[in-house]
């Protein structure tokens, strides 16, 4: 990074922290993050998760409020977080555009994620899992430009640590294998070792956590109030015909846009595609339930930063943007 594009980060980053520093002296208001912070208090006090209190998310963020348990704290954890969040956004946005166009996404981001109008003032498990997804993001475009297989490791085990904030980040893993199907079929020595590489580290985090919960006694309740819950969660007002008939007719639309992508593949640009295939996986895990709180469409920030600079570079990109 050359001394202009530091300086015009280190801008952005004090924008974040002026629109963000009033949310570190705002009271209680907010149900969802009340819940949060009480499981997290109860976890500093020794009670054990999901076994002898519970919500229903996957476990990251209690352990996190149960470090940081009073919400000034919790607040500040935010803040910090939202900056390293708003810099990946920025390197990943100027891996592919100029500084302009990298700056343009970057500002984007900040006002949907740091103004209260998305709700990414309150601290939810969408704003968190922003920084391992938009990380994992940044290592797969890196790893699809350098042709480096092993680094889709990484990708697998962000993407997993952003899963373990809340169960929606995992539909932007699927985005990135879409991808990666798209551009390197038929190569399948190579399609197989990538695949493994993510799923590898996808699943090692995961088998830490359980590992947890394995030792606490607590693995079936894990699985109840941080899985299975979410399904029933996710199946309210999903049924069309037969129960989740909604999720299976945008899983449909996810099948006729990957084949598509797959037959324009030599014509459209490998960074256009993984711009779509993550706006649509990241769109359809906001929408999972039909429960459409406002701060569920938070996870869709990112990709829509990224489509907009890239569109700001590109005009012949808006229209596939209109069509988007």
């Amino acid at each position: 990074m050359n001394r202009k594009e530091f300086i015009v980060l280190l801008v952005l980053l004090l924008v974040v922290l002026f629109l963000r520093l009033p949310s570190l002296f705002e009271p209680h208001w907010y149900g969802d993050e009340g819940i949060t912070l009480t499981v997290g208090q109860g976890l500093s006090r020794g009670l054990v998760l999901y076994k002898d209190i519970a919500d229903n998310k996957t476990p990251l963020l209690y352990f996190l409020t149960s470090v940081f348990n009073s919400l000034p704290l919790l607040r500040l954890i935010l803040l910090i977080w939202v900056l390293i969040s708003t810099s990946l956004i920025y390197l990943l946005a100027k891996s592919v555009f100029k500084v302009k166009a990298a700056a343009i996404s970057t500002v984007i981001y900040i006002v949907l994620t740091s103004l209260p109008v998305l709700e990414g003032n309150i601290a939810n498990g969408e704003i968190f899992f922003h920084l391992p997804n938009i990380l994992a993001m940044l290592i797969a475009w890196h790893s699809f430009s350098k042709q480096k297989p092993k680094y889709y490791f990484l990708t697998g085990a962000f993407f997993a640590i952003g899963f373990l904030f809340k169960v929606p980040a995992v539909f932007e893993f699927v985005a990135v294998l879409l991808f990666i199907t798209v551009y390197t079929f038929p190569r399948f020595k190579e399609l197989f070792k990538i695949i493994s590489f993510s799923l590898m580290g996808f699943v090692i985090p995961n088998l830490i956590v359980f590992g947890y919960f394995l030792w606490h006694k607590a693995v079936l309740d894990y699985f109840e109030y941080g899985y299975l819950w979410n399904f029933r969660y996710a199946s309210w007002g999903n049924n069309f015909l037969i129960p989740y008939g909604n999720v299976i007719i945008e899983g449909i639309g996810v099948l006729i846009i990957f084949v598509l992508l797959f037959s324009l593949r030599r014509r459209v640009k490998p960074i256009l595609t993984l711009i779509i295939f993550w706006l649509m996986m990241s769109f359809l895990g906001s929408i999972l339930s039909a429960r459409h709180y406002t701060h569920y469409f938070l996870q869709v920030v990112p990709a829509i930063s990224i489509l907009l600079g890239l569109i700001f570079e590109n005009r012949r990109v808006l229209f596939y943007g209109i069509i988007i």
